[in-house]
């Protein structure tokens, strides 16, 4: 066998063999046909990841982006959370608080109403606390319905008369409690008044009636006496006194409650909440302004 004869016949054995074999430009090696990729052309030690992706999916954020980016997400139905919403009025955590005491205030009015008419049904109708109880206690419960359950006004929104009728029922109804209860404290102060100047003497000898009267060379405005037919002397002493002397006390607190709340609505009138259009030189003014700076 002639030196040519062995490079021919090597020659074909590396046809057969080699993984890369090459027959004018076509690949023929039974290696390449069954794996169609040229990995195995790949020279390097970093380890190579080959599996499919999808490149055309959907693209999901991270919480990292979405904090950084300046998307603004809004609902479908157009509607802001209430949560998120300003508040129906200023200081409404204040104001709120202020007519859940008034609905205290008039409970505790109507209370004292009841024990005076059970105590003593005999005693002068002005002299009933229930003329502020009832208005008090519907003031307080108007309020607290306009405070949570009216829509919340914002900027360039258009409010339906529901709100307006709301406000304008919660407002009369305040007015309407504070006047009562002036009135109630005015008649409770003059009754204590006539009390103090007054001699209460026992009616008969049972001592279970007691008259008051004041005494005829004296300089005060009231000359004539009453007849407290259900209380003894000590009752209206004691009794008699401390009750007026607390319905006083809680038609002070109401008008002050209902005045504060007066002012809260008046201050909420006048400052209307408005968005403001910025032009666009002011705008581009204070951009080179901050450029500068920088």
């Amino acid at each position: 066998m002639t030196a040519n004869d062995q490079h021919d016949n090597n020659e074909t054995d590396l046809k057969h063999h080699d993984p890369i074999g090459n027959n004018n430009g076509s690949i023929q090696s039974d290696y390449v046909e069954a794996n169609q990729t040229q990995a195995v052309c790949l020279m390097t030690t970093v380890p190579q990841n080959y599996a499919s992706r999808s490149l055309g999916g959907k693209h999901t954020p991270t919480r990292n982006s979405l904090r950084h980016s300046r998307m603004i997400v809004m609902y479908r139905n157009g509607r802001i959370p209430r949560k998120y919403l300003p508040f129906v009025i200023k200081h409404y955590r204040l104001v709120k608080s202020m007519k859940v005491i008034t609905i205290v205030l008039g409970i505790l009015m109507c209370l004292l109403s009841v024990l005076m008419v059970l105590w003593s049904p005999t005693l002068r109708i002005l002299d009933y606390p229930y003329w502020s109880a009832v208005p008090v206690l519907v003031s307080g419960v108007f309020g607290c319905f306009f405070l949570g359950f009216c829509p919340r006004p914002y900027p360039n929104k258009q409010l339906g008369c529901h709100y307006h009728l709301s406000k304008f029922v919660s407002i009369t109804t305040t007015v309407i409690s504070i006047s009562a209860s002036i009135f109630v404290l005015t008649l409770c102060i003059v009754h204590l008044v006539y009390l103090h100047t007054a001699t209460c003497t026992s009616y008969d000898n049972l001592n279970t009636t007691c008259v008051c009267s004041i005494e005829q060379n004296s300089t005060s405005l009231f000359n004539e006496s009453y007849h407290y037919g259900d209380f003894t002397c000590e009752e209206v002493d004691c009794f008699l006194r401390g009750v007026l002397a607390t319905v006083c006390v809680l038609n002070i607190l109401v008008v002050i409650l209902e005045l504060m709340y007066l002012g809260a609505q008046w201050d909420c009138n006048l400052k209307k909440l408005e968005y403001t259009n910025v032009p666009l030189k002011d705008r581009n003014g204070d951009e080179k302004s901050d450029d500068d700076e920088r």
